[in-house]
């Protein structure tokens, strides 16, 4: 979270210019001793925190809430891989 201006530039474009944006995802591959993978992070300004917490996380916690009330039997296989 930032209380100041959040701005995005677009690389790819042939004159790149800064966009004021409210949120962005980011995503970062880590290889160390004892942290690997690829994570992801979002920067919010502070003034849209609420509306990135209704629109993105919100939607997320109903689908997990969907997935373990209506999947019970998939989350419960003995041979799911996130059971090792």
């Amino acid at each position: 979270m930032t209380r100041g201006d959040l701005l995005i530039v677009d690389s790819a474009k042939a004159d790149p210019v800064p966009e004021p944006q409210d949120w962005a995802g980011f995503s970062r591959e880590l290889k160390s001793g004892k942290v690997s993978g690829t994570y992801a992070l979002d920067f919010v300004r502070q003034d849209q925190l609420e509306k990135f917490v209704r629109e993105c996380i919100d939607p997320l916690g109903e689908l997990a809430k969907e997935l373990v009330e209506t999947k019970t039997d998939f989350l419960l296989q003995a041979d799911c891989p996130w059971r090792d």
